[in-house]
């Protein structure tokens, strides 16, 4: 008996990519349920963004007594987002909210209330996050980056210490 070997030709190039992320490039509002609190981020995705190719990502910490929204427009980063190719996430902190307005903190160990008051798991509402983040854009796992200012600063190291696995430390000068 003889084995004939047939070629077959794939022309793969000519298949659509489908990409298994649901978001492009935009600013974003997102939730998630921690425990009985409902954690609320903001995200905002450059226009070079290309879901086949993995984007670092910088999460931007506000200080106590602000908020995500105020983080915007505090570190400016969109606009250095949009030149230097990465995806920016403003999480937002706990606290009251008085007419209208949150003054939101970190629980970053030892400071600041009302988070520390009330117990709140700060590390597990970022590493819930992140872990939505990979899912819903391509994250480059190795360049995910944490900064800060004051309690945000506080909460950046405290992530760097307590989710080394997923945070990258650099001193910046």
């Amino acid at each position: 008996m003889k084995t004939v070997i047939i070629p077959v030709f794939v022309f793969v190039a000519a298949l659509p990519v489908f990409s298994q992320f649901s978001f492009g490039p935009g600013d974003y509002n997102f939730s998630i349920q921690q425990d009985t609190l409902e954690r609320i981020y903001k995200v905002h995705v450059p226009s070079s963004y290309d879901s086949t190719m993995p984007m670092p990502l910088v999460l931007a910490f506000h200080g106590g007594g602000g908020d995500a929204e105020g983080s915007i427009k505090f570190f400016k980063l969109n606009g250095k987002a949009d030149t230097s190719d990465f995806i920016v996430a403003y999480p937002q902190g706990t606290g009251k909210t008085v007419l209208g307005k949150l003054y939101g903190s970190w629980n970053a160990g030892r400071c600041c209330p009302p988070a520390t008051e009330n117990n709140i798991d700060d590390v597990a509402f970022i590493d819930t996050l992140i872990d939505q983040m990979e899912d819903d854009f391509n994250i480059d796992p190795q360049r995910i980056f944490a900064l800060g200012m004051s309690n945000g600063a506080l909460m950046a190291y405290r992530l760097a210490c307590e989710l080394s696995r997923m945070i990258t430390m650099r001193v910046l000068d």
